[in-house]
């Protein structure tokens, strides 16, 4: 599959989980609720929240 059709596919996808390795070594997960692309460029768009105390 090329890359065209992979970002073709994630267009029908709500919600994504990413997971990287931080500095650590221990898991990021973060939720991409939005995905767009340009020929040379990815945006991945999470929401985030605030705790408040």
């Amino acid at each position: 599959m090329d890359a065209q059709t992979c970002l073709k596919k994630l267009e029908y996808v709500g919600v994504l989980n990413f997971a990287t390795v931080g500095l650590d070594g221990t898991p990021q997960i973060r939720c991409v609720s939005a995905i767009h692309y340009e020929p040379d460029k990815l945006y991945l768009i999470r929401h985030t929240t605030t705790v408040q105390k």
